[in-house]
């Protein structure tokens, strides 16, 4: 039971992520992105890690996908209009295609042949040793001592999409009377009165 309610939520996640690719309002490409995330929360569940999948949907959906939909709602994104035909892309999509195909037959090949290449596969059973721990100090150990700088760079990296999307958003119209800060404290008494 547990391994057909994976293939369901994994057959969705994959038709949802290929969505985000392909639709063209960008509004109902972020619907399909928290899609996605849904989904891999529910994997996560189904794999008992109760605590990724709950971190999953607060964090991803509940913060970053309202920040995406937010941020193409408030810039009006038009609805996107190819000129060019996809068959120019062709050559660039066969070549990424078999790249990844022959780096995931790579990976499947030595997974069941020992020998191939050379490689030495070998296998760690992570739930005999997670099974004793609980999800939160497990994880943030391996957080906070494994894999710190990578932790450290994505929470710049948010902080460098959140700092764009907010400059993206400002945009200065003429007409409109605005109160200068800088402009006020440095204004000279004997500059601002004039007698008339």
């Amino acid at each position: 039971m547990d391994f057909i309610l994976f293939l369901f939520f994994a057959f969705f996640a994959l038709l949802s992520a290929f969505a985000v690719v392909n639709v063209r309002n960008p509004v109902l490409a972020v619907f399909c992105l928290i899609l996605v995330f849904a989904n891999s929360a529910c994997i996560l569940l189904l794999l008992e890690m109760e605590l990724l999948a709950l971190l999953l949907l607060v964090v991803y959906i509940g913060a970053i996908a309202v920040l995406f939909l937010f941020v193409v709602m408030v810039l009006n994104v038009k609805t996107a209009r190819t000129s060019t035909s996809t068959l120019n892309f062709l050559p660039t999509h066969l070549f990424l295609f078999f790249l990844n195909g022959s780096f995931l037959s790579y990976l499947i090949f030595s997974i069941f042949s020992h020998d191939f290449f050379s490689f030495q596969v070998h296998y760690v059973h992570f739930a005999h040793f997670l099974s004793a721990f609980p999800n939160l100090p497990v994880i943030g150990q391996a957080l906070f001592l494994v894999f710190l700088l990578p932790f450290l760079l994505i929470s710049l990296l948010l902080l460098l999409a959140m700092v764009g999307s907010i400059m993206l958003t400002l945009f200065h119209q003429q007409n409109v009377r605005r109160q200068l800060i800088f402009r006020q404290s440095n204004a000279h008494y004997a500059a601002t009165l004039r007698l008339v």
